[in-house]
């Protein structure tokens, strides 16, 4: 934040008092267990270690909000950690057609995305992928799907079988 840091940012929240119970979750790159505790001490009711995992995001959530996550009933979930199943397509093919990967440059820039876990980079980059070339409309269908349901690990496996 350009004038003020998250932390003083959430330590004058707090003395507001619309803002008392106000739930505030804390994100950083530095997972080290005293950056957590400081987030805490400050104010902030949960930590999330970055990149941010859709899993952890949703458990916070959860927790704080009380939230009870209702998936489609196409979808083989009981629970927040198990896998959203959302395609049970194979991955050569989708909606009849054959699945054609993107060029390696494209390939590369999606598999950084999947890496960080930036979801809605692998988003935007699928509808460019669909711009780019009508051959590649399977293949950015399914990765839209994928990126709908915040599956990175399927995202990212999705990815890798078309490199190299």
């Amino acid at each position: 934040m350009p004038r003020m840091g998250g932390l003083a940012a959430t330590r004058r929240l707090r003395q507001l008092p619309q803002c008392k119970d106000t739930i505030i979750l804390a994100t950083s790159a530095s997972v080290f267990s005293n950056q957590q505790q400081e987030c805490l001490a400050a104010g902030c009711n949960g930590f999330i270690p970055q990149p941010v995992a859709a899993e952890n995001l949703f458990a916070q959530l959860q927790q704080h909000l009380g939230l009870e996550w209702i998936y489609d009933s196409q979808n083989s979930v009981t629970g927040i950690n198990e896998q959203i199943i959302l395609d049970q397509t194979s991955p050569l093919s989708l909606e009849g057609g054959e699945i054609l990967p993107p060029p390696p440059e494209e390939l590369a820039i999606l598999y950084e995305l999947a890496m960080m876990g930036d979801i809605k980079g692998i988003s935007d980059a699928s509808q460019k992928l669909e711009l780019l070339d009508q051959n590649l409309v399977p293949f950015a269908k399914k990765l839209r799907r994928l990126a709908k349901g915040f599956q990175e690990k399927q995202i990212l496996e999705f990815v890798k079988k078309y490199i190299g």
